[in-house]
């Protein structure tokens, strides 16, 4: 047998992309389990990327032993999982936790799904980047080159990176408050960054949250 891990809202009874929004082009409607059947004779389960990597966390990652919590992926875009009572909460149609789509800035900067303003488009790592990109003035800028002129003082790094940090508290603040999840585990290349990024999120967090939920809501 195989098993797929596929960015894009999947259908996972059927082994199916259901939707790719643009940053993935003509990805919808991909049909991996049948086309694997047919010329490899084999089976085939498919589940979404971030749904895949929650679940990895559950069984021998930093949500070992939870029962409940929701995984978020910061990339690309913003993927987001919720695992609750030790399963995946799946919704109707297997799109549940889309988390990245929730609009926080009405009117906002226009994003792949066809809305505007949604949560991915600012506090993704690609949207931190591309922050700093058009107020620096410069060209091209990973992620860790970023931290590192954050960390050395540089003042637009610093400026663009505590404006991310308010953006990503709203959406994380957003989240909690609906799924109230107890823990939040932060996935995606950024979060190499360890205990000093999340750290950094927790305190902006703290700013938006009700007391109650910021008690007992952890980051890792």
């Amino acid at each position: 047998a195989a098993g797929i891990s596929s960015a894009g809202l999947v259908d996972s009874q059927k082994g199916r992309i259901i939707y790719a929004s643009d940053n993935l082009p003509d990805y919808t409607g991909a049909e991996f389990s049948s086309v694997l059947r047919e010329e490899l004779n084999i089976n085939c389960c498919v589940e979404n990327d971030v749904n895949s990597a929650a679940l990895g966390e559950m069984w021998k990652g930093g949500a070992e032993g939870l029962e409940s919590f929701l995984f978020i992926s910061l990339g690309t875009g913003i993927g987001g999982a919720i695992i609750s009572e030790g399963k995946l909460l799946r919704g109707v149609k297997g799109g549940a936790g889309e988390i990245g789509h929730m609009v926080i800035k009405e009117n906002g900067i226009p994003c792949n799904c066809g809305g505007k303003g949604c949560f991915e488009r600012y506090a993704s790592t690609s949207g931190l980047l591309r922050a700093y990109k058009d107020e620096a003035g410069v060209q091209e800028i990973n992620g860790e080159e970023f931290i590192k002129l954050v960390r050395e003082g540089e003042a637009t790094a610093n400026n663009v990176y505590n404006r991310y940090l308010e953006d990503l508290a709203t959406g994380l603040s957003n989240a909690v408050h609906i799924l109230d999840p107890g823990n939040v585990i932060i996935g995606g290349g950024i979060s190499a960054q360890g205990n000093s990024f999340l750290n950094d999120i927790d305190r902006a967090f703290r700013k938006k949250i009700m007391s109650s939920y910021g008690e007992y809501t952890k980051f890792s």
